[in-house]
């Protein structure tokens, strides 16, 4: 009689193992895999649960943020730890953008220098590099 690690644990490793960022079919078998993956202990329900949550938040996310591509790209590049994550992250990055934008042209230079350390990070690492005290 097989164990639960070897019906459940196991397949969902290796579809973890097989994916890579360059193979990623579908949106949905990342949330697919990331929701049987994280949630194989408490049953299908749980499971079904996780899938229709991350569905909902993708479409809200995308909705509410699709004129924020680069900021999205970048924060949709941890979508396998779920789309609140994902919306967490465009959301600070969002409101750094913006508080960086508003302060005073005397910072410019400070907030230029921080972009260059934290390129790739988002406006809300540059934020706390600018906020940090000299």
């Amino acid at each position: 009689m097989p164990t639960l690690f070897s019906r459940l644990i196991v397949p969902c490793l290796l579809a973890l193992c097989l994916q890579s960022p360059a193979s990623r079919a579908d949106e949905n078998d990342v949330i697919v895999t990331t929701c049987h993956f994280g949630n194989a202990e408490w049953g299908t329900e749980m499971i079904d649960r996780c899938i229709k949550h991350n569905q909902a938040q993708r479409a809200a996310v995308l909705e509410q943020f699709s004129q924020h591509d680069k900021l999205l790209h970048r924060c949709r590049e941890k979508d396998e730890l779920g789309w609140d994550w994902v919306k967490t992250c465009v959301e600070r990055d969002v409101a750094a953008e913006a508080a960086l934008a508003a302060y005073p042209s005397e910072q410019a230079k400070q907030i230029a220098a921080c972009r260059a350390e934290f390129s790739g990070h988002g406006p809300a690492r540059v934020k706390v590099c600018v906020d940090q005290p000299q």
